[in-house]
Formats: C-alpha cells, sequence, structure tokens
C-alpha cells in the first residue's frame, strides 16, 4: 500500500510538472 501510494505521489508531481511546462510554453509562443 506504500508503494502505491509513494507512485501516485509521483505521477501527481511528474502531471504537475507537465502542466507548468506545457503553461510557460505557451505563454513563451504569444
Amino acid at each position: 500500500m506504500g508503494f502505491r501510494i509513494n507512485t501516485n505521489v509521483a505521477a501527481m508531481n511528474a502531471h504537475t510538472n507537465a502542466s507548468m511546462n506545457n503553461r510557460a510554453l505557451d505563454n513563451s509562443l504569444e
């Protein structure tokens, strides 16, 4: 169970980083 929680946290962190990168890219393209 602990491993699953750690995996979910890592996935959420990766998703957050990807969202921030996409937002920064969109801003730089404008």
